[in-house]
């Protein structure tokens, strides 16, 4: 099956084509704000070797045009870079710290299955073992576990106390 460009090509004037792709965010882009402009940049027409053949420019309200930043494919992520650095209708503040709130709670529950899972291996170790006494290393010391008596904890000081977790 061949594939047919004239289908993707809309006809801006006599003899002007652009992708259906690319119109679509510009008209997405002037819908979003009036101010800004999409210009392309014709390789054979100025510019420099290494320039973006898209920029998007603002006109302010001195009358200047100028430059926001320039892309080298005019896709989504256009608007998504465009909606991301709106600072005059969204509140930059508040959603980087909504979004380093949410990450400190991913680094929490990422902690607490840490300090379960190996919670859990050392459990199964001791239900496994054949021992009757069976030792685990603790912050505040040593935690003694046995078939006979209480579980007990020693401290680094040497200082037994029973355990009142039970």
């Amino acid at each position: 099956m061949a594939f047919d460009h004239q289908q993707r090509l809309v006809e801006l004037a006599a003899g002007v084509y652009v992708e259906s792709d690319t119109l679509r965010i510009v008209q997405t882009i002037q819908e979003y704000d009036p101010n800004l402009r999409v210009k392309y940049l014709d390789p054979d027409h100025g510019g420099e070797l290494g320039d973006p053949p898209y920029k998007i420019y603002e006109l302010c309200p001195d009358g200047h045009e100028r430059l926001v930043f320039g892309v080298w494919q005019l896709d989504d992520r256009v608007l998504e870079r465009l909606w991301a650095a709106d600072t005059q209708r969204h509140d930059i503040p508040a959603r980087l710290e909504q979004n380093n709130a949410k990450v400190r709670q991913d680094a929490a529950r990422r902690f607490r299955e840490e300090q379960l899972g190996e919670a859990r291996e050392q459990l199964v170790a001791v239900l496994r073992s054949s021992k009757d006494t069976y030792r685990i290393p603790a912050p505040n010391g040593t935690v003694v576990f046995s078939a006979t008596e209480p579980v007990k904890v020693i401290t680094k000081a040497g200082t037994v106390v029973p355990d009142d977790t039970q």
